[in-house]
């Protein structure tokens, strides 16, 4: 369908602008994970439970190093959402695979006990996880500034 010639003339006085957002241009030399920044200036720990959770996880795993980003907008992340992983082959992954990632860096297999010890262990880690997820991170939600700022004074993110 072809725009009359008169709507083509009244939109010639209003041109469309478009102006190209900040893209990612380079991968970074260590996997670095994309998050939520502080809530408290001096912290390394997220703001936001989520990315706080990623953050908690990358380190307990011991992965080798991982850096952390705070700059990134919620929407420039994976899904338009924080956190992602920004791998150093350009790759970005979601949350969801981060676990898998995880295994095939540390070169674990993937088994049906996912790396616990037993299955009771595993049961019960994901017992707590559940509880986190629910009850407690509720609680956490309302106190998180304070729980930040005593986060802080540990120096377990570097």
């Amino acid at each position: 369908m072809e725009v009359p010639s008169i709507v083509r003339k009244f939109y010639s006085y209003f041109p469309l602008h478009t102006y190209e957002g900040e893209v990612v241009k380079s991968a970074p030399n260590n996997p670095t994970l994309w998050v939520s920044p502080p809530t408290v200036p001096s912290s390394r720990l997220s703001g936001d439970i989520e990315c706080l959770k990623w953050q908690t996880y990358l380190v307990l795993r011991k992965i080798p190093g991982v850096r952390f980003r705070y700059d990134i907008q919620p929407d420039g992340g994976v899904g338009g959402v924080l956190p992602s992983l920004h791998l150093p082959n350009g790759d970005f992954l979601s949350p969801s695979r981060i676990p898998l990632w995880a295994n095939d860096t540390l070169q674990e297999p993937i088994d049906e006990l996912e790396g616990y010890a037993s299955s009771a262990l595993r049961d019960e880690s994901r017992a707590w996880v559940t509880l986190f997820e629910g009850i407690i991170h509720s609680a956490l939600v309302s106190c998180s500034t304070w729980l930040l700022a005593t986060s802080s004074q540990l120096d377990v993110f570097d």
